[in-house]
């Protein structure tokens, strides 16, 4: 059964807004590789101004990779502030070497807020804090957590970084997406208010680890398959590892 929650569990601000339009670009997908063309909306520009969120996600925004990114359950992908100091000293060097290789980014800019394309960035939450199925309230806005963001080819691609898809994978610190289950108006400064948790097994990192994993606990998929947390798209593909020979034991 869901469980309501009276008071955000931790406390937290939105600090960061971004969206932006599907682009073109030409760059190396590593270094030393040939430039080559691709298309993407993930080098997304900062929001000053309230934005309004529907169905969709934020005014402005796009996703090119309708596949895997966008659409009703992954309307926004929320990424936790804190992660980017953690990432500093990984990521100061790399840019570095980049410099020194003169490789050129597709676009201008420091790995900092924004790096991860995401559309949320919010301090005080982060993948051990938030859990599959949450409704969290920031603004006017209801955002109900469907699923952690796997680790994105196009996101080593955007900062010509092949190997940051092995760190992502291996921190956990990968954001998570989310359904608007309440559209309305954010602006920088909102506060984000857990109004719901219905099942706090699953933390986004747990979920992460689980999807992540090669080979993995058949009873942690069929918890999480029996879970109120888990969406119908996420149900679908925790049964189809099931039925995949060699992805549980």
């Amino acid at each position: 059964m869901a469980t309501p929650v009276a008071s955000p569990a931790p406390a937290a601000t939105l600090v960061g807004l971004f969206a932006g339009p599907v682009r073109s670009f030409r760059s190396p997908r590593a270094p030393g590789a040939a430039v080559t063309g691709w298309r993407s909306a993930i080098a997304k520009a900062p929001v000053a101004d309230a934005v309004f969120v529907g169905a969709e996600g934020l005014a402005g925004d796009r996703q090119h990779d309708r596949r895997h990114h966008g659409g009703p359950t992954k309307a926004v992908l929320c990424y936790g502030a804190a992660h980017y100091a953690a990432w500093a000293p990984l990521a100061t060097a790399h840019l570095d070497d980049l410099a020194a290789a003169g490789v050129a980014l597709p676009t201008a800019g420091a790995f900092g807020p924004g790096a991860f394309g995401e559309n949320l960035l919010l301090a005080g939450l982060d993948e051990s804090t938030t859990c599959v199925g949450d409704a969290w309230r920031i603004g006017e806005v209801v955002v109900r957590i469907t699923e952690p963001r796997g680790p994105c080819g196009t996101l080593a691609r955007r900062w010509c970084w092949p190997g940051l898809v092995d760190h992502v994978r291996a921190t956990a610190r990968a954001g998570w997406y989310g359904a608007v289950e309440t559209p309305g108006t954010v602006r920088l400064g909102d506060v984000a208010t857990l109004l719901e948790r219905r099942d706090a097994a699953w933390t986004v990192a747990r979920t992460f680890a689980l999807l992540e994993a090669r080979v993995a606990v058949r009873a942690d998929v069929e918890a999480l398959l029996a879970s109120p947390a888990a969406h119908p798209a996420l149900r679908d593909r925790l049964a189809r590892r099931l039925a995949t020979p060699g992805r549980t034991v």
